[in-house]
């Protein structure tokens, strides 16, 4: 994709949030995923003319690092619930954090992703 807005899923795992943004939904429910538990919430976000599933896994006890997240997981989670589907592409990964609030004390101080491609998950390789 070069221009223009994707209309698939947007998926965002949070480990820690300060309030101020995206509530959860009334009744989402927690979830275990590698042993930790997550808040589920998703809906039909809206932008521009075109429409996506927002999926967001808020992360229960909040912290501020983790090492080895393994994003398959989630994933698979998702891909169960049918709100994405096996040959869809990931089109990118981010880390970081959302600016509601002034942003102090926001830092992302190591990022490192390492691909590993994983039955049911994207397109051709």
């Amino acid at each position: 994709m070069v221009t223009g807005q994707a209309d698939g899923a947007e998926l965002m795992i949070w480990l820690n949030e300060h309030g101020g943004c995206c509530a959860l939904q009334p009744g989402a429910p927690k979830v275990r995923i590698d042993g930790q538990l997550w808040w589920l919430s998703h809906w039909r976000t809206h932008h521009n003319g075109k429409s996506w599933n927002y999926i967001q896994f808020r992360r229960v006890h909040r912290t501020w690092h983790v090492n080895n997240l393994t994003l398959y997981p989630f994933v698979r989670r998702i891909e169960r619930l049918g709100l994405v589907r096996p040959g869809w592409w990931m089109e990118n990964i981010e880390a970081g954090f959302e600016l509601w609030n002034g942003g102090r004390g926001l830092a992302t101080t190591k990022y490192v992703v390492r691909a590993v491609r994983s039955r049911g998950i994207g397109g051709r390789a």
